[in-house]
């Protein structure tokens, strides 16, 4: 007679392999595809961040190129420089802002209004937030060129105020806009330029103009 203990068949029976259970392996399949992609929106965010600093250091070496055909005098050559800016990205209004200064310094006051009127229109009907500070000067320029004086003085105080003066960049356009008239309150613009020293110790174009209203 066999004495030897009989297998229950009904009796459920272990997996072969004895380690994670189905849900376990599961899990650590999620982990793993959560940091594949945790890792490739990392990559992108480095790419879009290098994209957005290339961008930038592109944007400041244009402009350098510009203040260096202004600071020769070279209109046509500032201009064009500009204006492939304005096609490369239309919506930046700092472009703009430069345009006109380079406009009003070559005497082109018609071209400045329409160029105007033109970012005008595309303000209204696109909201741009601060973004605008630096062409509300120039607007307000071609305001003070054109002889409205007072609308002119108005909208910089509207800007001087919305700033809190903390603003250099716009301490010193508003600052070259008065120099642009015929006869500058030198006390005022040297009062906005000190403003704007204290802001930006590092800036060379608010010494240099500060160097104007001395030897004018």
């Amino acid at each position: 007679m066999d004495d030897r203990p009989r297998t229950n068949n009904n009796q459920p029976s272990l997996p072969i392999a004895i380690g994670i259970t189905a849900g376990q392996r599961k899990m650590q399949t999620l982990a793993v595809c959560i940091n594949k992609t945790i890792r490739r929106m990392k990559k992108q965010m480095i790419f879009l961040l290098t994209g957005t600093f290339v961008f930038a250091a592109a944007f400041s070496q244009d402009i350098e190129a510009v203040k260096k055909q202004m600071y020769y005098e070279r209109w046509n050559g500032a201009e064009q420089v500009l204006n492939q800016m304005i096609r490369a990205d239309s919506s930046n209004l700092d472009n703009y802002y430069w345009l006109t200064e380079v406009l009003i310094e070559d005497k082109d006051l018609e071209k400045a209004k329409a160029v105007d009127k033109q970012v005008q229109a595309y303000v209204a009907a696109h909201p741009v937030g601060k973004d605008d500070l630096l062409y509300r000067v120039a607007h307000a320029e071609i305001m003070l060129q054109a002889g409205d004086s007072l609308a002119a003085a108005q909208i910089f105080d509207d800007l001087l105020k919305q700033t809190k003066e903390k603003n250099p960049q716009v301490l010193l356009a508003i600052a070259n806009a008065w120099m642009h008239t015929k006869s500058p309150d030198y006390n005022e613009v040297l009062n906005l330029l000190d403003r704007a020293q204290k802001r930006d110790k590092n800036d060379p174009e608010i010494f240099s103009l500060a160097e104007m209203c001395i030897v004018d």
